[in-house]
């Protein structure tokens, strides 16, 4: 479910469970069959790459592998592999304990956000995976930076400007983001801003001065064109965004110097133990202010 970085995401810790844990796997995409009233629309966008797992298109609502039409739960459970939900294979997996190695790396992924490749129990073992599977499909994000080099900022607004994201995620001001890029603009010689956000307009009437200026808005079409010019950045400023974070990591594996990230703290509204685990070393951590319930857009971009 979800957009590109959500996507990427699950795609990893489906390697996790195909690779470390020898099981196989089923990509589940009916989520993209209907359309949700609370969140911007999504497609799903990992069907390009070489991953080589089965995906299953059905029309049905639910994105629970016992919704799956009986007659294909029928030909798995006779191929000799049960289906289970991910849930359930945790409980069976704790009942076993940690003396079983398949249980005790599924109970650690059950215990860890993202990113699932960075456990103790395979060390950055699907780093090098993820990374070839995206060099293939966008290997223009791991060429050296662009010819004119610029600072790149993200701006999550979209959907996040809806009363349930908005409780659950909430923006970050966008005020704060240009400042953010300013201060690393003065740092790195003076070089322009490039914003990148899916609300150009509602970023621009928050922020007139992006109008004027060492600014632009990117003009990236596609989710992927989007990762690519962010990744490529002289140094990046993060929105609480999965796609940023996919940004910020190409960028961090792909550089031979250090790529200078800032990445926001809380991710969510309030603090969790997801902010322990988001951070990658090297990165700078910067405390993330809310946009305010008061901040006006148009009411079209709601």
């Amino acid at each position: 479910m979800g957009g590109l970085g959500n996507q990427l995401f699950q795609l990893a810790a489906a390697f996790h469970l195909r690779d470390v844990l020898r099981r196989q796997v089923v990509l589940d995409r009916q989520f993209y069959s209907v359309t949700h009233a609370d969140m911007d629309p999504r497609d799903f966008e990992i069907d390009e790459l070489p991953h080589g797992f089965t995906v299953i298109r059905g029309r049905g609502r639910s994105t629970r592998l016992r919704a799956l039409p009986r007659a294909l739960q029928s030909r798995i459970t006779t191929r000799g592999a049960r289906v289970v939900l991910f849930n359930d294979a945790v409980a069976e997996a704790r009942a076993l304990g940690f003396s079983d190695p398949a249980a005790k790396g599924l109970i650690e992924l059950s215990e860890n956000e993202p990113p699932f490749f960075q456990s103790t129990f395979a060390p950055l073992m699907n780093a090098a995976t993820m990374r070839s599977l995206l060099e293939s499909r966008i290997p223009l994000a791991f060429q050296p930076e662009a010819d004119s080099p610029y600072i790149g900022v993200h701006s999550r607004l979209g959907d996040y400007l809806n009363d349930r994201w908005r409780n659950d995620l909430g923006p970050t001001d966008p005020a704060q983001l240009l400042e953010l890029g300013r201060q690393l603009s003065q740092n790195h010689g003076g070089l322009p801003i490039r914003v990148f956000t899916d609300s150009p307009d509602v970023f621009e009437q928050l922020c007139p001065e992006s109008k004027i200026g060492p600014y632009e808005i990117s003009d990236a079409v596609s989710s992927w064109d989007a990762l690519t010019a962010m990744a490529r950045s002289h140094a990046f400023v993060m929105a609480n965004s999965t796609l940023s974070w996919w940004a910020a990591f190409i960028a961090t594996i792909s550089r031979p110097e250090p790529v200078d990230v800032h990445f926001p703290f809380p991710w969510y509204v309030n603090p969790s133990h997801t902010d322990e685990l988001i951070g990658i070393p090297g990165w700078t951590r910067y405390e993330r202010r809310l946009l305010p319930e008061t901040a006006s857009f148009p009411p079209s971009e709601l």
